[in-house]
């Protein structure tokens, strides 16, 4: 499980160090592709192949599903060099907007790439709509919003 929030650089080649405890999880290489809110996501072959395997099940006529498998179908599989760096091709910087200051953000099976700046918007703006959230209406989700 990955978790946890780390600031790193990108070098002009493109390369970003992953932290060292999920380099532990990782093994050679792993597979990065767009998120849904503009961050690189990275996956393990594992997660990934879940992942894929749950959208095989999906109504294939819904856009939403279309949608999701062009997202999950369209990543690239990139080797950890042996200074435990990956390669984020340009194509992916474009897209997430990534320059010299990136987060590296866990979440869950997977962890994300991040614009710096990008991040502490997003950051922000979800610690304010969490703020103060003592219920949840039957459409949210059932957990704890006091974190």
């Amino acid at each position: 499980m990955f978790y946890g929030e780390w600031e790193y650089t990108l070098d002009d080649k493109g390369r970003i160090t992953l932290p060292a405890k999920f380099r532990e999880e990782l093994g050679e290489t792993v597979l990065l592709g767009r998120g849904t809110s503009g961050q690189v996501n990275v996956y393990t072959r594992d997660a990934w192949t879940r992942l894929a395997e749950s959208l095989e099940q999906a109504d294939p006529a819904l856009e939403l599903v279309r949608s999701a498998r062009r997202l999950i179908f369209a990543v690239n599989e990139h080797e950890i060099d042996k200074q435990g760096r990956i390669m984020v091709p340009p194509f992916l910087r474009r897209y997430a907007n990534l320059g010299y200051e990136a987060v590296i953000l866990g979440n869950k099976d997977r962890f994300e790439i991040w614009n710096r700046d990008r991040w502490q918007e997003q950051s922000a703006a979800m610690a304010v709509q969490t703020a103060g959230r003592s219920s949840v209406s039957p459409d949210e989700p059932a957990f704890a919003w006091d974190f």
